[in-house]
């Protein structure tokens, strides 16, 4: 068994970053923390899991990641900012298995949506809302 991890991760990053535009801007995505003077709205990506499958004939691993989708604006403001970006989000990584994401080490033969969760906190200066999918991989790593 190896880390794949990183390789996800990878994949991710390049698929999303500044591939989405919202609102005539492109929207970035972050490893894991935002730089302070990072503009809203951005995507970071968060904690990531890995199994070993080798029972199955068809998979070598299965993992999960984290993709948390931040917006904020000057009240009063509402959600579909971050709904619209993670409904790209899920267009770019889930659509259809001959667009699944390329790793250089395997390939993603599922990428499915487990859970999505939405928040929103209010700070000093803005409304955030924030729309965290957890995406589910399985890997066929000899490929």
């Amino acid at each position: 068994m190896r880390n794949i991890k990183p390789f996800v991760r990878k994949a991710y990053w390049t698929a999303l970053n500044n591939s989405i535009t919202y609102k005539g801007a492109q929207v970035p995505c972050y490893d894991t923390f935002a730089p302070d003077n990072a503009a809203f709205p951005y995507i970071l990506i968060g904690n990531q899991t890995q199994a070993d499958d080798k029972d199955n004939q068809e998979f070598n691993y299965v993992t999960t990641i984290v993709l948390d989708v931040v917006t904020a604006a000057i009240a009063p403001y509402g959600r579909l900012d971050a709904d619209s970006i993670a409904d790209s989000i899920l267009g770019i990584v889930c659509l259809y298995p001959e667009s699944y994401l390329q790793l250089q080490v395997g390939k993603i033969v599922t990428a499915k949506l487990l859970q999505q969760t939405s928040l929103s906190s209010i700070t000093d200066t803005n409304i955030v809302h924030r729309e965290i999918l957890t995406i589910e991989n399985w890997i066929d790593g000899q490929a």
